[in-house]
């Protein structure tokens, strides 16, 4: 039997405890160079390292915030506990997100993953998203479960895929966008002679899982789920048309029928149309987790289909072929439609769209540019935790004149050595000491 799962968190000595503290007063000034300075003092303090790796790729310096990235994982990794390595290899370890220890680890993981994915090492993006996922499974505070179908289908593991919402049947996965397309591509896929798979371990409980069996007609098969993912979520074709392929006739054509046939790019609060709806499906007004998930999987997805014309063709086809049936009311189209129509509405419009739990997960973040370089104003804000709040604007200092505002100023101390105090009254911003 596999050992039950084990926790781990970071422990900071008293020294590191106080240079975290001056970590965040760097942080809340917002200067880069105050964050260096720490950083000089100790090279691998992780939170910093962090940080800085967040301002560097906002202002273009990718190289500088891999490097940063590295060495936070090399000190996190050289104080593992014996039994982590272990622990991590088979699925057993736990590093709780609600440690704030754990954090520098596990953003300098994230983006590690990212990096890997972004620069085509798509197995080992794979297998840190695994890993990520293995660390902080209920919490999943960076919605790996949500990223894990489009690094798997980039790594080539169809099968390991197809095996995944088996292994984890309490998460209700086929529900997802992320994975009914995801699953009808890895049916697909997993027919070539050279796809993916082989033995793995479940991600949640640690238990060895077989190869998955090589299904007969695993097109025909991913033929069915495709048609399924389309009939329950129909407003994600007309988003796929409008990120892929914008320009091309046929994806604009098939999309507009979609739209009028099923509704599918009607938005959420517009009032229902006077004619007649289909009556296959109601009328649809896109919530807000529904409609979160739909952009999530249109932004990391987005580029897997760019680069490949013969599955985006395959994915027209089918609804175009779904729309005919659907006029000329196929008895299994139309009661598949029924099905699907049902089974969105139990499961995003019966209180689930009150839900915040993916209220965080940004769609930029799930693509693979690179990100954005930030205004000057905004680059203190790249450096601040996401989960404290942002300091308060510093007060404007005023054209062509070296003025400090006095709540900057340096105010001297009568009880401070007489040489000290001597070289700090040099400092043009120095304050001399009240008279009482």
């Amino acid at each position: 039997a596999p050992p039950p799962p084990m926790s781990f968190v970071f422990v900071h000595s008293r020294s590191y405890r106080e240079l975290q503290v001056e970590v965040e007063m760097a942080t809340a000034t917002g200067d880069p160079a105050a964050l260096q300075r720490v950083l000089a003092a100790c090279p691998y303090n992780t939170d910093g390292l962090v940080r800085l790796a967040d301002y560097c790729s906002h202002t273009g310096q990718h190289e500088l915030a891999g490097e940063c990235v590295d060495k936070a994982l090399h000190a996190c990794e050289a104080a593992f506990h014996p039994q982590m390595r272990s622990r991590c290899t088979q699925g057993t370890a736990r590093l709780r997100w609600r440690n704030a220890a754990n954090r520098p680890f596990l953003r300098a993981l994230f983006r590690q993953m990212k990096r890997a994915s972004r620069e085509g090492c798509h197995r080992t993006a794979l297998e840190l998203g695994k890993l990520l996922f293995c660390l902080d499974p209920e919490g999943d505070p960076m919605h790996l479960l949500l990223r894990l179908p489009g690094l798997a289908l980039a790594a080539g593991e169809h099968r390991w895929l197809l095996a995944l919402p088996s292994a984890l049947p309490a998460h209700g996965l086929p529900l997802y966008p992320q994975y009914a397309l995801s699953l009808a591509l890895a049916e697909r896929l997993s027919a070539s002679p050279d796809a993916g798979g082989g033995g793995w371990r479940d991600l949640g409980e640690g238990r060895a899982f077989d190869e998955a069996p090589r299904a007969e007609g695993a097109v025909g098969a991913g033929e069915a789920q495709l048609r399924r993912a389309l009939l329950l979520f129909p407003p994600l074709l007309p988003l796929l048309v409008r990120k892929v392929s914008p320009e091309a006739a046929r994806g604009v054509a098939t999309a507009l029928a979609w739209e009028e046939a099923l509704g599918g790019g009607r938005r959420a609060g517009e009032e229902k149309s006077q004619t007649v709806p289909h009556p296959l499906v109601e009328e649809e007004a896109c919530g807000a987790t529904l409609g979160l998930l739909l952009r999530l999987y249109a932004s990391q997805h987005t580029s897997f289909w760019k680069e490949r014309p013969h599955l985006w063709a395959w994915l027209l086809a089918s609804a175009d072929s779904l729309l005919r049936r659907l006029e000329a009311r196929d008895e299994d189209v139309v009661a598949l439609a029924a099905d699907c129509a049902v089974a969105r509405q139990a499961e995003y419009f019966c209180g689930a769209h009150e839900h915040t739990e993916f209220a965080e997960a940004d769609p930029s973040d799930f693509g693979l540019e690179l990100p954005a370089q930030l205004p000057a104003e905004l680059l203190a804000a790249a450096l601040a935790d996401p989960d404290r709040p942002p300091p308060p604007p510093a007060e404007p200092r005023l054209p062509g004149r070296l003025v400090v505002p006095r709540r900057e100023r340096l105010q001297l101390r009568a009880q401070t050595h007489p040489v000290v105090q001597f070289f700090l009254s040099l400092l043009p911003w120095a304050m001399a000491p009240h008279r009482d």
